[in-house]
């Protein structure tokens, strides 16, 4: 980042589910790292996770039977546990048959070594263009669209604030004011009364 941009807040773009979709169609699943993004991108997304607890991973932190994560070392150094889908767990599942089975990491590079936080980032900036998103994509971006969507499910606030590992509601609730402006107006709009 710029000096120019130091100290500076830019506000969180929400990807939509179909940006999404598009974003981890771009991988190539036949290659090695094309394998291995799409499951990483699949997990931050679908388990809520931070950069730092995706790539700290490990193999046995998964239960993919019961569809468990669980984040050793979160903020501050906190403990949890995240659930993640079946199809999620699919794209892990095809990674880890590619896998190198000798590296400590879950998520690793050709060479065994722990994937960077920074080639996440400048990897989901690449991949976004190639799914022509024009908004803003990054790992945090990510999380936030993940709680976005589970408080349009109607998942109560108490379950996303758990699964995302914040240490109280109110941080929770900073995540869910990302929910676009216009479907509060689309809502307003459908409610229906009649003037006496």
């Amino acid at each position: 980042m710029s000096s120019s941009h130091r100290g500076e807040r830019f506000d969180v773009d929400v990807l939509s589910q179909a940006e999404v979709v598009r974003l981890i169609a771009t991988f190539n699943e036949r290659l090695f790292n094309g394998a291995r993004n799409r499951a990483m991108v699949a997990v931050m997304y679908r388990a809520g996770l931070r950069v730092s607890e995706l790539c700290d991973l490990r193999p046995s932190h998964l239960d993919l039977q019961v569809g468990l994560v669980r984040i050793q070392n979160g903020k501050g150094g906190k403990r949890r546990v995240s659930g993640i889908d079946t199809a999620t767990a699919a794209y892990v599942q095809d990674w880890l048959q590619r896998r190198d089975a000798d590296s400590r990491w879950l998520f690793h590079t050709a060479s065994g070594k722990r994937v960077d936080p920074r080639h996440m980032r400048a990897m989901l900036k690449r991949y976004a263009r190639r799914a022509r998103i024009d908004k803003r994509v990054h790992p945090h971006g990510l999380r936030h669209t993940h709680a976005c969507e589970l408080a349009r499910e109607g998942v109560p606030v108490n379950v996303i604030q758990k699964q995302l590992g914040h240490s109280n509601v109110a941080v929770t609730s900073t995540y869910l004011n990302h929910i676009a402006a216009d479907e509060v107006v689309q809502t307003m709009q459908q409610r229906d009364w009649t003037a006496a």
